[in-house]
């Protein structure tokens, strides 16, 4: 995984940990948290934050693609990198968001990548308690 990938995830991580009982006590109805669904938390979070990282950098580069159709213009840079929509970097970028969903579908946890806030995460938890597909 990308540096920059990691470090935000991890900080998310910790930001979703040090905040976990006040996100448990303000859903309906309020809940006080085991110390299992804390952690159970803060790693649906982290892998909340990888899914949706890698699919909107995904669908972002696909959209700018189809824009450039036509164009004279093949691809864009972005740091060191060209990326194209045959470019070795989108390729891998893409596989990574295709194997990721395969990952949650497979544990059963396909409904982390529906998700979209902290609160929905943990209405997830508390709901389905083990389902989260």
């Amino acid at each position: 995984m990308p540096r920059p990938l990691r470090l935000e995830v991890e900080g998310y991580a910790r930001w979703a940990r040090e905040n976990a009982i006040a996100i448990f006590r303000a859903l309906e109805p309020p809940r006080v948290p085991t110390h299992g669904q804390i952690n159970e938390f803060v790693l649906l979070a982290g892998l909340q934050r990888l899914w949706s990282s890698v699919n909107w950098q995904v669908a972002t580069l696909e959209r700018v693609f189809q824009q450039l159709t036509g164009s004279d213009v093949r691809g864009i840079d972005v740091a060191t990198e060209e990326f194209t929509p045959r470019s070795r970097e989108f390729l891998e970028l893409r596989n990574m968001r295709r194997e990721l969903y395969q990952i949650l579908e497979s544990a059963g946890m396909a409904g982390v990548a529906r998700t979209r806030t902290l609160t929905q995460l943990a209405q997830l938890i508390v709901g389905e308690e083990r389902g989260l597909g």
